[in-house]
């Protein structure tokens, strides 16, 4: 109904911008993203319980596009996943100030592109 509207107020094509701006990034763009992220988040990473991920710690606008709803927090989605996405940070705190195994082998990685270091939290 939005598209039509739009198109009948503005005589523009808003269906077929809806589909190229949507859609085509969609079928496209989007599934490399995530495939990209998923090796960024799980390669070269130990088979140990707290070294299978790590932690991604960036910008706002790098936890915006590319760790949404705080999925910079991986290694604590990976050990409680029905904790919900807005909980994870406080979850890390409780593990960091509660689990010293936790704190001692927990891998954070502070940028995407060009971390500036890779240090244990």
């Amino acid at each position: 109904m939005a598209l039509a509207w739009l198109t009948h107020l503005t005589r523009l094509p808003w269906p077929l911008y809806y589909l190229v701006f949507w859609f085509v990034p969609l079928g496209t763009s989007f599934p490399f993203l995530m495939m990209v992220r998923e090796e960024v988040q799980h390669t070269n990473a130990g088979q140990g319980r707290f070294t299978h991920t790590r932690n991604f710690l960036g910008n706002v606008l790098i936890r915006f596009a590319v760790f949404p709803m705080h999925m910079g927090y991986h290694l604590e989605h990976h050990l409680f996943p029905m904790v919900p996405h807005y909980n994870l940070p406080e979850l890390s705190e409780f593990l960091k100030s509660h689990d010293e195994n936790y704190r001692r082998t927990i891998t954070v990685v502070e940028g995407y592109l060009l971390p500036r270091h890779q240090a244990k939290a």
